[in-house]
């Protein structure tokens, strides 16, 4: 007789090998498991090992208990304290997976049913423990992005909303791996933006076009009949989640060549609204679901002469579109909002697009931060936004605004949007009834979404620094949604939808946070905060001056950073002329500035007189071929700038000169804190 340690180790072993390895490493894990792997599985593992369900009944060495639930607590117990490499509960974790996609005669939604066949046990209504099962699930997460920094993979504990405990497994069975991997094509032949929450219409319409041959026929079924409004939801919510997470890049299969790509952005219309003014100021901006070229997108729109710029701004958003010779910034009121424009740009087989739309919804920018309003490809729920609307939708628009939303303001004489469009400020939208019918983008999103922003990550997954948290962001959640972090209730950041975390988090373990809707829960996301650690020097051969200029030899008196330690003596009282010098500047051959906090505090060099009232923070000068943005201030954390002007119009004027006109010019610093606060202060001069 085969033992138990060779039986269920060795399936509980060879099944987590199938998911996690290190050629997974960053990767999402989904645990889909279903008669066709087992079958396979047992053809080369039964002869040693014996059939899958034999090995599950068995359970680990030490399994004393008599259900399938009691034994997976027994392995889930102290298993990290036995030195194992894979947690001994995936076996069990499978199981429960196989049976929600086991075929039979059972109701859509009888899970139960399924698992009881498949185990061979009578009975009705969940097993014994079942409900203790989330631990379990929650543990793999645990695992896979704290324990192992996401270098087998990263598993998240996903569930779907309104089947509880039942809903970890199924959220595993809604779509199989084939499916996954034909998403991102079907993704770019709809043109659906990865870094955009699509509205449930739109999604459901997308895939009834393009999932035919790619989807099963089970899940077009579902999505064509609605028969399940429930499990239609939580499909088009797994399929959101895919696109959230797709980098916006296919493989090309018209080249010829393997590694050929194309890749999908999307353009988004912001404003800058002046309602004293009765002025709106229209750009575009790009979105990407990756790092942002180094060196921007060179964009082409067809039977235009005009060469545009897209360059890397801030968390994947690009600068507003602007002409790639002179530098000024594209209009968007010249292009036909309605119809829509494609750009292409010069390499890498991207396409760009701005979708024609009749009607198109703003919210604040504060959360993405970005300066003004931004278009969101979705009717938010529960909060103010803005809606522009053309002409030939404004019969439809006016009577949904009338009839099922509060608080309209509108702006009838405003200047600056295209011929024929209005725009107004809606406090809240009711319903969507009336008019995701006529305008499928216009209804509310295909789910709630719980997005942790910002913060430094101290690995893959949600690992992050305990000095540096990310916030958490909610997007199309009902009125009345409250988020929790470990059970305590969150307060939002002036109603936008920005939530901070609680100080004194546990560090090295999990941090649920959940979006929940009365006694539902609509969302969860789990993060980890990594605590204090320390460098070796030796250990760690990047080091970066005061300047954060990586330096190969740092001189025994030199100030220089490894890791999170700094060496050496400052000097905080440091003269400017000894800042260029420390910089290694010739100064009779490269002029240079010093930029203080506050626009107007500006000094060139050489410098003929100097105010010890302002201290520098950065010094802009050339250093090779182009110049440099370099920080010379004491603390980053404490050299945010400030929009209050100092000296007169002219050291204003000259301040916005070197730091937004002249930004394409210099170089930001290569440190990521450095060159964020390089474009706050960017942001900061576009505004004076």
């Amino acid at each position: 007789m085969v033992s138990k340690m060779n039986s269920y180790l060795g399936w509980n072993d060879a099944l987590a090998r199938r998911f996690f390895s290190p050629d997974m490493a960053g990767r999402n894990v989904h645990l889909y498991v279903n008669q066709k792997l087992i079958s396979d599985l047992e053809t080369t593992l039964e002869p040693a090992l014996g059939k899958f369900l034999d090995a599950i009944k068995l359970g680990p060495p030490g399994a004393t208990r008599e259900g399938v639930c009691q034994r997976a607590l027994q392995a889930f117990h102290y298993w990290r304290s036995a030195g194992r490499e894979y947690p001994p509960y995936i076996a069990y974790l499978c199981l429960f997976v196989l049976a929600g996609g086991a075929e039979g005669e059972f109701a859509v939604n009888a899970y139960y049913p399924r698992l009881r066949e498949l185990l061979g046990e009578a009975g009705e209504g969940t097993l014994p423990s079942f409900s203790r099962m989330d631990d379990l699930w929650d543990d793999l997460e645990t695992w896979s992005v704290l324990d192992k920094h996401g270098d087998f993979g990263l598993f998240r504990a996903r569930h779907i909303g309104g089947y509880v405990h039942v809903g970890f497994p199924l959220a595993q069975t809604m779509l199989t791996e084939q499916e996954r991997q034909f998403l991102p094509r079907l993704f770019f032949d709809a043109g659906l933006d990865p870094t955009s929450n699509p509205p449930s219409d739109e999604l459901a319409r997308s895939l009834r076009r393009f999932g035919v041959g790619r989807l099963q026929a089970r899940t077009m079924r579902l999505v064509n009949t609605r028969d399940d409004p429930e499990l239609l939801q939580a499909l088009l919510s797994a399929i959101a989640e895919e696109l959230a997470e797709w980098d916006g890049q296919v493989p090309d299969t018209t080249a010829g060549v393997v590694s050929a790509k194309l890749g999908f952005a999307g353009l988004r219309v912001c404003l800058d609204l002046d309602v004293t003014a009765q002025r709106a100021v229209s750009t575009l901006r790009c979105k990407l679901n990756r790092e942002f070229p180094e060196d921007g997108v060179f964009l082409k729109v067809p039977g235009d002469p005009i060469r545009l710029l897209a360059e890397d701004y801030l968390s994947g958003w690009s600068t507003p579109l602007h002409n790639a010779v002179n530098g000024e910034t594209i209009d968007a009121s010249r292009f036909d909002w309605e119809s829509g424009v494609s750009m292409r740009a010069e390499s890498g087989g991207w396409r760009v697009k701005l979708p024609g739309r009749q009607v198109r919804v703003f919210l604040e920018g504060t959360p993405e931060g970005l300066p003004g309003l931004i278009e969101v490809p979705a009717l938010p729920r529960g909060q103010p936004f803005f809606l522009a609307y053309s002409q030939s939708s404004g019969a439809i628009v006016d009577k949904w605004i009338r009839s099922q939303c509060t608080g309209f303001v509108d702006y009838p004489s405003l200047r600056g949007l295209p011929v024929g469009w209005k725009l107004g400020r809606v406090e809240a939208a009711n319903s969507d009834e009336a008019l995701k019918d006529q305008f499928p983008f216009m209804s509310f999103p295909a789910a709630s979404r719980l997005k942790l922003v910002g913060g430094i990550r101290s690995s893959r997954g949600a690992n992050f620094f305990s000095f540096a948290p990310p916030q958490v962001l909610l997007e199309g959640a009902p009125s009345g949604t409250v988020v929790l972090c470990n059970g305590e209730r969150l307060v939002s950041i002036d109603g936008i939808g920005i939530y901070h975390l609680p100080v004194g988090l546990p560090v090295e373990s999990r941090i649920d946070i959940e979006a929940m809707h009365g006694s539902r829960s609509l969302e969860r996301q789990s993060l980890f905060l990594t605590g204090d650690f320390s460098v070796n020097v030796s250990d760690q051969p990047l080091c970066l001056n005061r300047f954060g200029e990586v330096v190969d030899s740092p001189g025994d008196s030199a100030v220089y950073l490894a890791g999170t330690t700094i060496y050496g003596e400052s000097t905080p009282n440091e003269s400017p002329a000894d800042l260029f010098e420390d910089l290694g500047v010739e100064l009779s051959n490269s002029p240079g500035y010093l930029i203080g906090r506050r626009p107007g505090q500006i000094a060139s060099w050489p410098l003929r007189s100097w105010s010890s009232e302002w201290k520098p923070v950065w010094a802009v000068c050339r250093k090779g071929r182009r110049r440099q943005a370099l920080f010379v201030g004491e603390n980053p954390d404490e050299a945010s700038p400030e929009r209050q002007p100092a000296g007169g119009q002219r050291e204003v004027r000259r301040w916005k000169e070197i730091v937004w006109y002249e930004r394409k010019k210099i170089v930001a610093p290569r440190l990521p804190s450095l060159k964020a606060l390089w474009k706050e202060y960017m942001e900061v001069a576009h505004g004076v």
